[in-house]
């Protein structure tokens, strides 16, 4: 009973559903759940930024030796002269296979402020997935996630919100949860 009241506290904290959401135990569980999850057909990629988390690119490369997925780095610049720019990028990189982008909200290693949801509308008008490593800006930034419009965020709790050390939380649309395997054989989470 514990438990589900703090998860339908957490979800009314993120402005989501108690359905779309799991606790897990930081950023890289939640992330690693969709990265090597996701469903994707044969030859549709997934793209990401030069500027992503080193252990989420890990966890691509992975994906790609285990399942062929194709993933392709692109730049984005590190001290970007607007958010024009940024998004420009991602534009610029999207494919003809591309069917999911991973993109942090808060860049780890200079602290700039990605424009998330305008990446997101990009893209959706494209049919592409996003999965959103929000580890730097949950409860940090004044969001919710709904408003990010990605498909799939993963967060550590424990970084801004003050929550127990090795406590995170992951997102996925409702419209999606059929989308994504699970990473451990738990069927009560």
């Amino acid at each position: 009973e514990e438990y589900q009241q703090v998860k339908k506290d957490l979800a009314s904290f993120a402005g989501c559903r108690a359905d779309e959401i799991a606790i897990t135990r930081n950023t890289t569980e939640s992330l690693n759940t969709v990265i090597l999850g996701l469903k994707l057909d044969p030859g549709q990629e997934i793209i990401y930024s030069n500027l992503e988390y080193p252990s989420m690119v890990q966890a691509l490369e992975m994906r790609s030796q285990r399942y062929g997925t194709p993933i392709r780095q692109f730049d984005v610049p590190s001290h970007p002269l607007s958010t024009n720019e940024i998004v420009a990028q991602y534009a610029n990189a999207i494919g003809p296979r591309t069917k999911a982008i991973l993109v942090s909200h808060v860049v780890f290693s200079n602290g700039v402020v990605s424009p998330v949801r305008e990446i997101a509308r990009l893209a959706h008008e494209h049919g592409i997935e996003v999965i959103c490593d929000a580890a730097h800006s949950f409860a940090h930034l004044n969001f919710r996630i709904p408003d990010l419009e990605c498909d799939y965020v993963g967060t550590s709790l424990h970084k801004w919100l003050g929550a127990p050390l090795g406590t995170g939380l992951l997102y996925i649309k409702k419209d999606k949860l059929h989308r994504v395997w699970p990473l451990f054989g738990d069927t009560e989470h």
